[in-house]
């Protein structure tokens, strides 16, 4: 048996979305074909995201809220079985940017005990420049980011740039096999992450709606983390849509659904690497600014759509 084990650090609540929980299990099954064993740490964390922690059988340790950032490594350590070799950090997120004295603590006992990998964000979400520890490793895998920035000479490597970007395994083939380009495109998949915190599934059915003019096929995505309201409204106005339609909850992956689609009408996460890596169209509408931002490399690109920020995007 392998006595090197590897922390995972991640989040995965309505703030943050899946995306970095999503990742971070793709990078678990990488390093454990390379010998390690795993362990996540988790505080914020939906419900399904922690049940499919417990069902799939891997350790982990549930960060109860009330521990503080500077108090975290103290508690991972009191709970852990074994001793870490290495950890991973993905928590470049609101929580973090809260309390960036809290996280800098945590880091720097953190890396009392182990070599530190920061999975960070992009500019203004970026947390390396912002904590005073330091790092062994920055990995920032996003499109729009090719060279290693200045402000980031904390650590001692940095793998900046998507060709850094992790995917699950099913999409490893998806990379390399050539898209069907339908003669006549009708098919549509909407997807908003895995918590939509602003309903804007709503806002894109009810533009589906409007269009009469020819007959689609529509799948919509119903997240982990979509609460049971919004999920009630969304079936709702499916059933009425004049358009054949049908809603997917919380498929494990959306790889069948982006082949299936000819284009795809979606928000401003992670999941636009995977439509892009697919080869599928997009129309995207970010939450925010800075999700707007980060969507402009993309839209630049030719490789989507970019309608704006959701608040000034109407369903006309």
């Amino acid at each position: 048996m392998s006595n090197k084990k590897m922390l995972i650090r991640v989040d995965a609540s309505r703030i943050t979305g899946l995306g970095h929980f999503a990742r971070c299990l793709a990078f678990s099954e990488c390093v454990k074909s390379q010998g390690y064993k795993v362990v996540f740490a988790v505080k914020h964390i939906l419900d399904k995201a922690d049940s499919f922690l417990q069902k799939s059988g891997i350790e982990y340790i549930k960060i109860p809220a009330s521990v503080k950032w500077s108090e975290e490594a103290g508690y991972i350590y009191d709970n852990l079985e074994d001793d870490i070799s290495a950890a991973v950090l993905d928590i470049a997120t609101p929580y973090a940017f809260d309390d960036i004295a809290g996280v800098s603590a945590f880091m720097g006992e953190l890396r009392k005990h182990c070599p530190i990998i920061l999975f960070d964000g992009m500019w203004d979400n970026a947390l390396a420049e912002k904590i005073g520890a330091r790092v062994d490793m920055i990995v920032a895998p996003y499109f729009g980011l090719n060279e290693p920035a200045s402000d980031r000479e904390n650590a001692a490597v940095n793998l900046i740039g998507p060709k850094y970007f992790i995917f699950g395994k099913e999409y490893e083939s998806a990379a390399t096999q050539k898209r069907e380009t339908r003669d006549h495109a009708d098919r549509l998949l909407v997807t908003f992450g895995g918590s939509d915190p602003h309903s804007i599934t709503l806002k894109a059915l009810d533009a589906i709606s409007g269009i009469m003019d020819r007959e689609l096929y529509v799948r919509v995505i119903s997240g982990p983390g979509f609460d049971q309201k919004l999920k009630t409204v969304i079936q709702n106005k499916a059933e009425r849509l004049r358009h054949s339609c049908e809603v997917i909850d919380s498929p494990a992956s959306l790889l069948e659904h982006m082949l299936w689609c000819d284009t795809a009408i979606a928000g401003s996460g992670l999941t636009k690497y995977e439509l892009a890596v697919t080869g599928t169209p997009s129309i995207q509408i970010s939450f925010n600014e800075e999700h707007a931002r980060v969507n402009g490399p993309f839209a630049s690109n030719g490789a989507a759509e970019h309608l704006g920020i959701n608040d000034e995007v109407t369903v006309e």
